[in-house]
């Protein structure tokens, strides 16, 4: 079909643009795992619903996160890991602990990767829920309302990008990196601290805009 063509070319621009191929075999080894976990726990759950293996099934999908995190104490990189790798649990995790509650019953493979590569928001998110990210996969548009999602979306792209990559980028080289900021009088460290905080947000809000 289409949207699994779709997918699976989401998939191939992943591990076209890996930035090596150790990240790549990464990549394909965590989908692998986090296909089997959700689907086996999927279909445990609608015969049973033991607290332990729900504990393990939640531990289990944060677990490659853990050893990224963890790895770099014993050696110089990173064990394992790739772009995204954070979001991409968090997907997992939400998705295990929604099957839990049966407020997902069902849930096909293809739906689940298409909910977990979908590539604008691998990297840097905003995480979505599966139920409402699915509602609009779904969602069949005229051509007036994906004039319209197009306009809003290009929108937003521009603001974004005017928040992080200008008054983010001025906020830090013309504040943030000055002497005066980072001297250690009483007015040095309040300028630092407002100036900070302003560049956190518009760095945040650039990517959720």
């Amino acid at each position: 079909s289409i949207e699994s063509s779709l997918d699976f070319f989401f998939l191939f621009l992943l591990l076209v643009f890996s930035s090596s191929k150790i990240q790549t075999f990464y990549l394909v080894t965590y989908i692998i795992w986090v296909v089997i976990l959700i689907k086996g726990y999927s279909v445990y759950r609608k015969n049973a619903n033991h607290s332990t293996v729900y504990y393990l099934s939640v531990f289990l999908s944060i677990l490659p996160l853990m050893i990224v995190k963890v790895s770099p104490i014993f050696e110089s990189t990173t064990l394992v890991g790739f772009l995204g790798i954070s979001y991409l649990t968090f997907k997992a995790t939400q998705i295990i602990i929604e099957i839990r509650d049966h407020s997902i019953k069902e849930i096909k493979i293809v739906d689940f990767l298409k909910f977990l590569l979908f590539f604008p928001t691998i990297s840097s998110g905003p995480i979505d829920r599966f139920r409402r990210f699915q509602q609009d996969c779904q969602k069949k548009l005229t051509a007036i309302e994906y004039k319209e999602y197009f306009q809003i979306g290009v929108h937003k792209i521009f603001i974004g990008f005017l928040y992080k990559y200008i008054i983010g980028y001025l906020i830090n080289v013309h504040i943030l990196d000055t002497q005066f900021a980072l001297g250690h009088t009483f007015v040095s460290n309040l300028t630092y601290m407002y100036a900070y905080s302003l560049y956190l947000f518009f760095d945040f809000a650039g990517y959720s805009a």
